[in-house]
């Protein structure tokens, strides 16, 4: 079994996730070549990437039945095959052992289907490709127009097949992808049809025009002191700056240029690649990651990152204020071993729920401050990915407030009903008993020694003390009563009750 740490030294997978890594290791082939041994041809059917893990591997891109062009050595770390990515593709070039090599393969529609099923780490692993192969491109038409201007086979191509320099750009550089254009004296003149659609301006438009014309203003140094030293071989990689197109939108360009002798006299050719899209989706990233940084900081509500385990990854001030915590007391620990959730089973069940359907809203849950205060907490989660680890990123509210508000105003209702019931209670109770002790008192002038008209007036003087309670209730206490129901405690209720 291929190993993740092989796994992490191949730049593709530099930020994929051990989850991904983990479903990708049942798919991959490790191969050994032995040297000179081709990997696969020019034309043949793409269907693997290849990931190389030690030695080393020439590209070779057949120009003609006689011309062999070497696009550059792969070495440990670095990718290619990637025609395999698409379906029905084939390989654009020859792939060749230099040394003994190990090779890791993958089928490319394996690898698909696995950045369909996780966009985090599919996204993660095209932004990369993206880099590799701008930066590849870069070193790569540098090391083509290099070949162009020295190798005497292609210099005798040009003359027997195109007649010179200027019909072969005008055959081989018109339907090129990549903006090319020459420039001589400071002034552009040539430009291929892909450079006018990215600036804008037709071929009588620009031709003879300031080659620092179209650079935004803020650039134009840069550009100047760039172009300067790659022209005197001082800087391999393709630069980038930004230009004006006639429509005067802004775009991204990758730049790179060499010397070359055309018509007779010095020149410079160069490549301009449009990379605004990329630009663009970083920016928008960026802005998308700093206003999470900042919603996250600055919210009034707890937001909590944590693994699923429960040790907490990262907090905001507000956690920090309401529970008493400091940050160093709370990062790298559980939120168990801190006692802060009142009820831990509560945390189990959340964690079922959020792993099933990846969200958890407005549960209601009771927290343990550091002081040993319980607050009352509406939770809601979901799963993210954060950093090569799935985790839970959490919004808190405090109802307590809320909830005690509830109370008081259920307690207030109640009470107001049980002083209703209260109030006509006594008057209906207070007419009869009146009666009564009228009645018992002219008994008793009769028979003031009788035992039953004695018990009976002390439990009339009960009643009347039971009518007095009720008239003095304030608050509504209750107490337990047989079969687990409740009463209303008439002495915790009434003002002067006893």
């Amino acid at each position: 079994m291929i190993a993740f740490d092989d796994l992490r030294k191949i730049i593709l997978l530099e930020n994929v996730s051990d989850a991904m890594l983990g479903k990708m290791v049942p798919l991959l082939e490790m191969r050994v070549f032995s040297e000179r041994d081709v990997i696969f041809q020019q034309g043949d059917d793409a269907d693997l990437l290849y990931m190389l893990k030690e030695g080393k591997v020439l590209l070779e891109v057949d120009a003609s039945d006689t011309i062999s062009v070497s696009m550059g050595a792969m070495k440990a770390g670095f990718s290619f095959g990637w025609s395999s990515l698409f379906p029905g593709s084939s390989y654009t070039a020859t792939a060749v052992c230099v040394e003994p090599t190990e090779i890791i393969a993958i089928c490319g529609k394996d690898l698909v289907r696995l950045m369909d099923e996780n966009h985090d780490n599919g996204y993660a692993i095209m932004w990369k490709a993206t880099d590799i192969l701008r930066r590849r491109l870069g070193r790569r038409t540098g090391q083509f127009l290099r070949a162009i201007e020295h190798h005497p086979d292609i210099q005798k191509v040009f003359q027997t097949r195109y007649g010179g320099p200027s019909d072969f750009f005008a055959n081989i550089f018109l339907n090129s992808p990549i903006g090319i254009y020459i420039i001589q004296d400071g002034k552009f003149v040539f430009v291929n049809p892909e450079f006018q659609q990215i600036t804008g301006y037709s071929e009588a438009e620009i031709t003879n025009m300031n080659s620092l014309r179209i650079v935004h203003r803020d650039d134009k140094q840069l550009v100047r002191e760039n172009a300067i030293r790659m022209l005197k071989g001082q800087l391999a990689s393709p630069y980038e700056h930004r230009v004006l197109t006639k429509q005067d939108e802004i775009r991204w360009i990758i730049e790179t240029v060499i010397s070359i002798n055309y018509e007779g006299r010095k020149a410079v050719l160069g490549y301009f690649m449009d990379n605004t899209k990329c630009i663009h989706t970083q920016e928008a990233l960026n802005i998308s990651e700093d206003k999470f940084a900042k919603a996250f900081r600055s919210s009034p509500e707890w937001f909590v990152i944590s693994t699923l385990e429960g040790f907490y990854v990262d907090v905001n001030d507000a956690f920090l204020r309401t529970t008493g915590y400091t940050r160093s007391e709370i990062l790298g620990r559980a939120s168990v071993e801190l006692g802060i959730w009142v009820d831990p089973q509560k945390r189990v069940d959340m964690v079922k729920i959020l792993r099933e359907k990846g969200v958890v809203r407005n549960l209601e849950v009771e927290f343990r401050m550091k002081s040993g205060e319980i607050r009352q907490m509406l939770w809601s989660a979901e799963m993210i990915n954060y950093g090569n680890e799935k985790c839970l990123l959490a919004a808190t509210r405090d109802i307590t407030d809320q909830v005690r508000a509830q109370k008081e105003r259920l307690d207030r209702e109640k009470l107001e009903g049980v002083l209703e019931i209260a109030g006509a209670t006594c008057h209906e109770i207070n007419q009869p008993l009146q009666y009564m002790y009228l009645v018992l008192s002219e008994a008793m002038k009769e028979n003031p020694d009788s035992k039953s008209l004695q018990d009976i007036k002390e439990q009339c003087n009960r009643i009347k003390e039971i009518t007095q309670k009720m008239e003095h209730i304030t608050v509504c206490k209750s107490t337990e009563y047989v079969g687990g129901q409740k009463m209303v405690d008439m002495g915790q209720s009434a003002k002067s009750g006893k």
